[in-house]
């Protein structure tokens, strides 16, 4: 089958699409990066999930939603390092906040010469959360931060849960609760005071 890296930069879509309906044939789905103004085209491809580039408009997450498809966040290794906050951040939080589906890592490991040498490419190093070994990996600081953003996410979807089943006894704590979750400034908050807070909501509606 005939796949382009990041179809929707290309004028001719023509065989791309051919692909995409044979691999969904088959019993395949397919799943591709696009910016915001390629929604409709992705739509109308039934791409089954979609990568942003980074646009965070509701109502457009929410056409992808309706027809049953998903929608991920890129948190992507940048040529200049971010701080680990910003990873965590973006790995957590913010795919939440953005009511999308999940997160799109890039890239588990990408090497540009040795995998195990960043400084072999003239201008980027490698784009690798984690780095290869003859039985395994050794994950890195931005790795680590990741699966502090995804447990950011159970503690939120958790206080959820209990702010959905609570009794009527408790309702003026879930409103509070339900609240603060709305108020809350994902691009700005303190990550690790959030969660603690977090934690107390849900032990106030158990």
């Amino acid at each position: 089958m005939y796949f382009f890296d990041e179809p929707f930069l290309h004028k001719d879509l023509a065989q791309t699409t051919a692909s995409y309906k044979a691999c969904r044939e088959a019993g395949g789905k397919v799943f591709c990066w696009f910016r915001r103004e390629h929604i409709d085209d992705a739509i109308r491809r039934q791409i089954d999930i979609g990568i942003t580039s980074g646009w965070t408009e509701l109502d457009e997450i929410e056409k992808f939603h309706k027809l049953g498809h998903k929608i991920l966040w890129p948190v992507a290794m940048p040529v200049i390092e971010k701080s680990l906050q910003s990873f965590r951040r973006g790995g957590g939080l913010t795919w939440w906040r953005h009511k999308c589906d999940g997160i799109h890592p890039y890239c588990y490991q990408h090497g540009r010469g040795h995998i195990w040498n960043d400084f072999d490419h003239e201008k980027h190093r490698d784009y690798a959360f984690t780095y290869p070994t003859v039985d395994g990996v050794i994950d890195t600081l931005c790795w680590e931060a990741l699966r502090e953003g995804i447990d950011d996410v159970r503690y939120v979807t958790t206080l959820e849960e209990e702010i959905k089943k609570t009794s009527a006894r408790k309702k003026d704590v879930a409103d509070r609760a339900r609240q603060w979750l709305n108020d809350l400034s994902v691009a700005t908050c303190d990550l690790d005071e959030t969660r603690a807070k977090v934690a107390e909501w849900i032990l106030k509606l158990q």
